[in-house]
């Protein structure tokens, strides 16, 4: 075995990352005034409006070895070192008191990429934990005590909000009083790290029907500005959840967010499944291949600062619709999303 080998084992005994494997992807007092960006716009490497083009995007994976065993977690940082610009790692916010996303962070230096944390009080359309006091308290407390330590580059402090929105509207208006508090410590504790939350597109854009098993609703692009203050405007986009096919998604699917806002735009997950035998709307590898060629085009035209495909392998994934979206195959072989994926990145 590599020293590299022996040093990120040890890393994972002694940091307990054994609970990545099993990680989830009060007052209502709000300051008067969001906490000014101190982000410089060419850090995001976009394009703003009206601008020249920027340096490129940033390429990144979801932390996602297919165990946490054996050489599991080096083999998956082998494969990614040199073609990946970030890291990143979403999950529960109370995983802060613990050492999941100290755990990240550290892998994340070991690939010599920078490091992007989602932490949320949410999951889905339901709260993790009722937001009273007590929770508030530990979550800004062990917040503080991150972000000083870790210096994260991005980090996002709260996922799919916009579900959350839907299901327990209260629970969303709780969220973004927490948002507001959060980000005066981390302005004060990591001035440079970008900040934001992230929405699920799908969800946004009123399609619900296929996995989703709702009905279709009008968009609801007005959520997206609640949450002041933000130094980018992050998306998670799973498209075959309710699209047959990659080449029935509209022209304007994703450069369309850049007529509802100003802020730098970023991708913190996306996929596409290959797997053909699922009960509804099955994929293909071919599909796959296709929906990164249409990604490709529309997030250059809109000029996105961050591009993060969730899995590099997906066999600790239980949810049956995000099985097959990784770009390596069970049995280690890369898919052609892979070279196609790396691509995007030259």
């Amino acid at each position: 075995m590599s020293d590299r080998h022996l040093r990120i084992r040890r890393l994972v005994t002694v940091l307990g990352a054994f609970a990545l494997a099993s990680a989830a992807c009060g007052v209502d007092t709000a300051p008067d005034q969001a906490p000014a960006s101190t982000v410089p716009a060419e850090s995001l490497l976009v394009t703003p409006p009206g601008t020249e083009p920027a340096a490129r995007t940033r390429f990144g994976f979801g932390l996602s070895p297919s165990s946490y065993a054996g050489t599991d977690l080096p083999d998956f940082l082998d494969r990614i070192e040199g073609n990946t610009d970030v890291l990143i790692h979403a999950g529960d916010w109370g995983e802060l008191d613990g050492t999941v996303f100290d755990v990240a962070g550290t892998l994340a230096k070991q690939t010599g990429s920078d490091f992007v944390a989602v932490v949320s009080p949410s999951t889905a359309g339901d709260l993790i934990r009722p937001l009273d006091e007590a929770t508030r308290e530990r979550y800004v407390s062990s917040l503080r005590t991150f972000v000083a330590e870790q210096r994260p580059a991005f980090l996002g402090l709260a996922n799919e909000v916009n579900m959350l929105a839907t299901d327990d509207p209260d629970g969303f208006e709780k969220t973004v009083s927490l948002w507001d508090e959060a980000l005066v410590v981390v302005r004060d504790e990591s001035p440079e790290t970008v900040v934001f939350v992230t929405f699920q597109l799908e969800w946004l854009l009123g399609l619900r029907g296929g996995w989703f098993g709702r009905q279709v609703v009008e968009p609801e692009w007005e959520i997206i500005d609640r949450f002041k203050g933000a130094d980018a405007i992050g998306f998670t986009t799973y498209p075959s959840l309710v699209f047959d096919d990659p080449l029935d998604l509209p022209l304007d699917y994703c450069t369309q967010i850049g007529e509802r806002t100003d802020l730098p735009v970023i991708f913190t997950e996306i996929g596409w499944t290959t797997f053909d035998d699922l009960p509804l709307l099955p994929g293909s590898e071919r599909e796959q291949v296709e929906f990164i060629d249409v990604l490709a085009g529309q997030t250059e035209t809109l000029g996105v600062g961050l591009l993060v495909w969730s899995f590099v392998r997906a066999d600790l994934v239980s949810e049956q619709p995000f099985r097959g979206m990784d770009l390596v195959r069970p049995d280690g072989t890369p898919r052609p999303s892979w070279q196609r994926r790396l691509d995007m990145r030259r």
